[in-house]
């Protein structure tokens, strides 16, 4: 990731959002974690993602993710998962969709609709424990940079921010009724159903969405 202008904006951007803290020195780094620095080479993967063009139509847009080789550096291997997430079953959706309707059966005006809702750099939102810091460690250039938010390619963060949006997936759905509302939470992705009238379908989302 040395050479990539690409990755150093990306870079930047984390440090920004404060998800990374950046270092003029290693002994800086190395106060700042209390300890040793385990370093993992750091490298950039590159993702062409549509999006629309303001015009109607469709664009590329081409996104570089930074992120650190845990298991070259010897992280991924010393740490251990006692835990996984259980996702959602296929069927799932679909059985939650029957009972919503049934419910619903006696109402003319019922309608059904579905809303996948996705959390933006979900990983970010999770802070990584002070005693953990030393370990998601890495050098750019002549820069050390010490990861304080959970990252993509380490073995707790898939289960640490599945596990939180779970958490917060129920407790919005709890102010809704559960014959109007229903979840399915892929780890960072929700597939939400709802079922009403389109009055209260629309207050349902709106109160689950923005709770």
């Amino acid at each position: 990731a040395d050479g990539d202008k690409d990755a150093r904006c990306e870079d930047a951007d984390m440090i920004k959002n404060r998800w990374i803290d950046k270092f003029d020195s290693k002994h800086k780094a190395k106060r700042f974690v209390g300890g040793r620095l385990v370093t993992s080479r750091l490298f950039a993967i590159t993702k062409l993602k549509k999006t629309k063009d303001g015009r109607g139509g469709w664009k590329q847009k081409l996104k570089k993710r930074l992120l650190l080789d845990l298991k070259a550096s010897g992280v991924s291997s010393a740490s251990a998962k006692f835990e996984r997430i259980i996702l959602p079953r296929v069927l799932d959706p679909i059985f939650d969709s029957l009972e919503l309707l049934r419910a619903q059966r006696k109402v003319k005006s019922a309608l059904l609709r579905h809303i996948v809702l996705d959390f933006r750099h979900c990983f970010y939102h999770f802070p990584v424990s002070p005693k953990e810091q030393r370990f998601l460690a890495a050098r750019l250039l002549n820069n050390w940079y010490v990861w304080v938010r959970a990252t993509q390619g380490s073995r707790g963060a898939p289960l640490v921010s599945g596990r939180g949006i779970a958490q917060a997936m129920r407790l919005a759905l709890s102010v809704a009724p559960l014959d109007r509302a229903r979840s399915s939470t892929y780890v960072d992705d929700p597939l939400m159903r709802f079922a009403g009238s389109a009055l209260e379908n629309n207050l349902n989302i709106a109160k689950v969405v923005f709770c």
